[in-house]
C-alpha cells in the first residue's frame, strides 16, 4: 500500500496530465520529488534554521536601531547641535532608522509567515525525533 508521501507525487503528475503539461516538465518533477524525499531531513533542518535566521536577524536589527536612537537622542540631549553640519547628521539620521526599521519589520513579518507556512511540517518533524 502507498503512503501519503508516495502518493503525493503521482497525484500531482495525474493533475498535470490533465492540464496536458509536457514529458520533460513531469520527468523534472520526479526528479525533484526523489530529490526531496532523499534529502527530507536536510531540507527540514535547513528550514529551520531559515525561520530562525529571520527571527535573530530581526531581532539584532531592532536592537541596533533602538541603541542608535538612543545615543542620538542622548547626544542631542546633552549637547545639542551647533552647527549646520551637525543638524544634517542629525536630520539625515531619521530616514536611516526608518529604512532599518521598516526593514526589521519586514523580517518579524517573514519570520511569522515562515513559521506558520511550515507549522505543520515542523510539527511531524518533532514528532518523529521524538520517536527516534
Amino acid at each position: 500500500m502507498l503512503s501519503k508521501v508516495d502518493l503525493l507525487p503521482l497525484l500531482t503528475l495525474v493533475s498535470m496530465a490533465a492540464e496536458k503539461v509536457t514529458e520533460e516538465e513531469i520527468h523534472n518533477l520526479r526528479r525533484i520529488y526523489e530529490v526531496l524525499l532523499r534529502d527530507a531531513a536536510d531540507v527540514y533542518a535547513d528550514i529551520e534554521e531559515g525561520i530562525e535566521a529571520f527571527a535573530a536577524a530581526a531581532v539584532v536589527l531592532t536592537a541596533m536601531v533602538a541603541y542608535v536612537l538612543f545615543m542620538q537622542v542622548t547626544t542631542y540631549r546633552l549637547l545639542p547641535p551647533a552647527t549646520l553640519l551637525q543638524w544634517m547628521g542629525h536630520i539625515a539620521a531619521v530616514p536611516a532608522y526608518v529604512v532599518l526599521a521598516y526593514v526589521a519589520f519586514r523580517w518579524y513579518r517573514r519570520f511569522f509567515f515562515m513559521r506558520r507556512k511550515y507549522r505543520e511540517l515542523l510539527k511531524i518533524a518533532k514528532e518523529v525525533k521524538a520517536r527516534q
